[in-house]
């Protein structure tokens, strides 16, 4: 399966980029970064530390777009002031590729017609620049995967989730592209994946430095998160375990529409419907997502 990453990295988009490299059940392409969760430079880093953990360096990055119109607020509570949790690292010397990831999204998709999944584990700026521009470019990708919205409460404010919030404009403008398959899994379900202590302990023991250092960088993610939930909420992986096993999530089709100004900004307004190009998951299986997790990081 040929994959590309379009991604804000991000305590938990590390941890989605380490599973799909470490699993070596795909062939990924490339990664494509976005502003989100910290700023595009750091979120370009934190891509290029990814890449360099799991011995990926022939991997390309490819830089996107910043928000820098957008009344949008990196989560620094959340994923601390570098996007890895705070934790300070030697940046790995190397440098995006020169292309810039709206015109290789493009290429590729055009290049292998039908064939490409992309994880979009960010705000979806890049996908939506890309539909702006070609017009053939939904119609060839094989199936999108969105870490975005919610069919319930938000956690940026309470009608929205962070990623939908932070470019609502460009969340509207992909749902209503011609995407053949559209998958979404959003915050009303990743937040039932929380990394409890038992989860915790398996990763702050393993050999290597990998899971060791996942654990260190999920600190400031479970200090925010613990008292809600039991513990961090690492939303992006769960994309990629599907991608391993469908087993791990149920779908329901869905048809979707996004608020994109006002007090709810970034809404997502879900029902349920009998056919669709856009599904949504409604359920996630907590132990069978760990186990593929465990099984593949330590």
């Amino acid at each position: 399966m040929k994959v590309i990453i379009d991604t804000d990295p991000g305590v938990d988009d590390f941890i989605a980029i380490s599973l799909a490299l470490k699993s070596n059940k795909f062939d990924v392409l490339g990664l494509t970064t976005v502003e989100g969760n910290c700023s595009l430079e750091n979120a370009t880093l934190n891509a290029f530390k990814a890449l360099d953990m799991v011995n990926r360096q022939d991997i390309e990055v490819y830089k996107g777009l910043r928000q820098d119109n957008m009344d949008n607020s990196h989560a620094i509570d959340v994923h601390g002031n570098n996007g890895l949790g705070g934790i300070e690292y030697t940046p790995i010397n190397r440098e995006a590729n020169s292309e810039g990831a709206i015109d290789y999204l493009i290429r590729m998709v055009n290049t292998y017609p039908k064939q490409i999944t992309i994880l979009a584990l960010g705000p979806l700026t890049n996908i939506a620049e890309c539909v702006k521009k070609d017009k053939c470019f939904s119609k060839n990708v094989k199936s999108l995967l969105i870490m975005g919205g919610s069919a319930s409460k938000g956690n940026i404010t309470p009608y929205a989730e962070f990623n939908f919030y932070n470019d609502p404009v460009s969340a509207e403008k992909v749902l209503q592209a011609d995407f053949e398959n559209i998958i979404i899994f959003g915050w009303d379900v990743t937040n039932k994946m929380p990394l409890l202590n038992n989860y915790e302990e398996k990763l702050k023991k393993a050999n290597g430095i990998l899971p060791k250092f996942i654990y260190d960088i999920t600190r400031s993610m479970a200090l925010h998160d613990r008292l809600e939930y039991g513990g961090a909420i690492i939303s992006d992986p769960i994309l990629v375990a599907y991608l391993i096993d469908n087993e791990v999530a149920k779908l329901k089709p869905i048809e979707i529409n996004i608020i994109t100004t006002g007090e709810e900004m970034g809404r997502s307004i879900v029902s349920v419907v009998n056919e669709s190009n856009i599904w949504m998951a409604t359920y996630a299986d907590q132990q069978k997502f760990y186990s593929i997790l465990l099984d593949n990081i330590v």
